[in-house]
């Protein structure tokens, strides 16, 4: 029996072999920038936890930063933003990718 992987594939502008952009085993791609700089990546399974991780990857192959615990949605345009889902208790947070600190969004229809 083998083992599952989940890849976060990416073909550069202009250049014919795909990267990987995968981190762990269980990455798969949420966003893009709007410069094609950078990738906001889930991550699954072991190294992802109980509710998944978000990763920030640039395109050029410098290692994966861990942006925060939860669901990876989407970047805003200038990536410096990235949406996040969070389980428990249930909620959706803006998160800097840089600098800074996540702002939770009040969304009444989420429930615990």
């Amino acid at each position: 029996m083998g083992t599952a992987r989940n890849e976060a594939l990416f073909l550069p502008a202009g250049e014919t072999e795909e990267k990987d952009l995968s981190w762990f085993s269980g990455t798969d791609a949420a966003d893009i920038s709007a410069d094609g700089k950078a990738v906001l990546l889930r991550e699954a399974g072991e190294a992802g936890g109980p509710g998944g991780a978000a990763y920030l990857r640039r395109v050029d192959g410098s290692p994966a930063v861990k942006v925060t615990e939860g669901t990876a949605e989407a970047l805003s345009r200038d990536a410096k933003w990235a949406a996040c889902i969070r389980e428990s208790p249930p909620r959706i947070l803006l998160v800097p990718t840089g600098a800074g600190e996540s702002r939770s969004l009040v969304n009444e229809g989420f429930e615990e």
